[in-house]
C-alpha cells in the first residue's frame, strides 16, 4: 500500500468510525416505540458508551496507535456481549447496576483492611471501621462477573474465546507481535471497530423500535462472517 493510497484509506475508515459514533449516539436518544422497558436505559447508556468509544478510536487510528485502537477494540467488545446480556432479562440491569456498587464496596474493604482508609462516626467522631467491616455490607459482597460469565449466559462463548481472548493479549501488554504504526494493521483495526459498531447499534436500535434480540446468524452477518 502506497503512502497516499494508505491515508486516503485511513482517512475515509476515521469519517466512517465518526458516522458510526454519530449513528449510535442519535440512537441512543431515540424514542422506543413500545411502552417503556426496564432495559431501555441500560441499553441506551451502552450505546451512548459505545459511540464515545467509537469516536474516539477514530482519532486514535489516524495517530497509527494499534495498541490504544485494539484496547478500544476489546472494551467495545464488551459493550456488545453486555448489550446482548442486559436484554435477556428485566432484571439483568439491576444486577448489573448493583454490581458496580458492589465493585465499590468491594475496593472500600480491601483498602479498609489494609489500614489505607478509615471511616469515622460523623456525629462522635470515633473510628467506625470495625463496625463496617463486621456489617453483613461488606462481609457478604456478591461474587462479581466475569466477562465470560456475561458471554455464556448470552449464548455468545464465541465471541468471548474467539475475539475477547486475543484483544485481550494486546491490552495486557503480551503481544505476539510489536507492530505499533503498522500501516495495514491500523487499517484492519479500524475495520474491526467499525464492524462492533455496527453491531452494536444494530442490537440496540433493533431493541429499541423492536423490542427484539438479535440472534447469533445476524451478528454473524454484522461482523463480517456471513458463510453464504
Amino acid at each position: 500500500m502506497t503512502s497516499t493510497n494508505y491515508e486516503a484509506t485511513a482517512q475515509d475508515c476515521a469519517a466512517s468510525l465518526k458516522k458510526y459514533a454519530e449513528i449510535m449516539l442519535a440512537a441512543s436518544e431515540m424514542d422506543a416505540t413500545a411502552p417503556e422497558d426496564s432495559r431501555d436505559k441500560s441499553i441506551r447508556q451502552t450505546l451512548m458508551r459505545a459511540s464515545e468509544l467509537v469516536r474516539g478510536s477514530s482519532t486514535l487510528s489516524l495517530e497509527n496507535n494499534h495498541i490504544s485502537t485494539s484496547i478500544v477494540a476489546r472494551a467495545l467488545l464488551e459493550n456488545l456481549i453486555l448489550i446482548l446480556w442486559l436484554m435477556l432479562r428485566d432484571s439483568n440491569p439491576k444486577e448489573f447496576e448493583d454490581a458496580g456498587i458492589n465493585e465499590l464496596a468491594r475496593t472500600a474493604r480491601i483498602n479498609l483492611e489494609n489500614g489505607k482508609m478509615h471511616i469515622k462516626n460523623k456525629l462522635t467522631g470515633e473510628d467506625a471501621t470495625k463496625a463496617f467491616l463486621n456489617s453483613e455490607k461488606f462481609k457478604n459482597i456478591p461474587k462479581r462477573k466475569s466477562i465470560a460469565n456475561y458471554a455464556q449466559e448470552a449464548d455468545v462463548m464465541d465471541l468471548y474465546n474467539i475475539f475477547y481472548r486475543l484483544l485481550s493479549l494486546e491490552t495486557h501488554g503480551h503481544e505476539v507481535q510489536k507492530n505499533n504504526g503498522n500501516k495495514l494493521q491500523i487499517i484492519e483495526d479500524m475495520q474491526c471497530i467499525g464492524a462492533l459498531a455496527k453491531a452494536v447499534g444494530h442490537v440496540g436500535t433493533k431493541w429499541l423500535l423492536h423490542r427484539q434480540q438479535t440472534d447469533n446468524e445476524t451478528l454473524r452477518k454484522l461482523l463480517g462472517f456471513d458463510n453464504d
